[in-house]
């Protein structure tokens, strides 16, 4: 026994240390690709990007083609505004002659009216020779409103005004060819289209409310004459004498 224990002491090893152990496998490498695989792969990735190559051109050349479009449509664009406000001066200016030219037929037609009564006071049977001994003022019995259309709508959107003159007390006239005239102090003031209303109203410190009835339109006249509504002329001479055959 004694000599047993003295072997494995004097060779310096112990029992357990001779025990054999299970050997620990090495981890595997990762498989090298085949050469095959690796082509594949890379004629993959070489036709993946000259797709994108391609396309991204495409898309460039769609791009500048819509840039060129987008910049032909604003140079159009402005070119058609420019176009526009010039119509549209163009379009003010013949409005504006339209109106004038209105107001000229309109003027027109009141001093035809006005140089007609020579037709309608004259008798037809009546021969050259009697012209000097005729009496054209004193014959006139029956005087018509000889007014064109366009004067009688012009008085008749003015009626609110005049009305307010009236109930005021302010004198005012009816001037020829159209136009409102009212005495003062220091000058007449007068009236001959719409864009004066409100600076009349406010020298005449009026109610601005008449303003917007004025604004109002009213409704037309009609240029029918009917003789059973005609209104007696009397001339200022005869006025005030029953027995005159123009008064009867």
């Amino acid at each position: 026994m004694g000599s047993s224990s003295d072997e494995i002491s004097a060779d310096g090893e112990d029992y357990y240390t001779k025990v054999p152990t299970r050997p620990v496998p090495p981890k595997p490498l990762p498989a090298a690709k085949p050469p095959v695989m690796e082509d594949m792969l890379r004629s993959l990735l070489d036709e993946l990007h000259r797709n994108i190559a391609t396309d991204i051109g495409q898309f460039r050349e769609e791009i500048n083609g819509v840039s060129a479009r987008l910049q032909h449509t604003e140079l159009n664009t402005t070119d058609h505004e420019n176009r526009i406000q010039t119509l549209e001066r163009q379009m003010a200016a013949l409005q504006q002659e339209q109106t004038q030219a209105k107001e000229n037929m309109s003027v027109m037609e009141d001093k035809r009216h006005w140089k007609n009564i020579k037709i309608r006071g004259l008798p037809d049977t009546l021969e050259p020779a009697e012209f000097r001994t005729y009496s054209a003022v004193c014959a006139i019995r029956y005087f018509p409103p000889n007014r064109p259309r366009a004067t009688l709508d012009w008085r008749r959107s003015l009626h609110p005004l005049t009305k307010e003159l009236i109930a005021r007390k302010i004198l005012y006239r009816w001037g020829a060819p159209r136009s409102l005239i009212i005495p003062k102090e220091h000058g007449n003031l007068k009236l001959t289209n719409a864009a004066e209303i409100p600076g009349i109203v406010q020298v005449l410190e009026l109610p601005e409310q008449t303003v917007a009835v004025l604004s109002q339109p009213t409704p037309s006249t009609t240029t029918h004459w009917d003789p059973g509504k005609v209104r007696p002329f009397v001339p200022a001479a005869l006025r005030g004498n029953p027995s005159s055959p123009s008064g009867s």
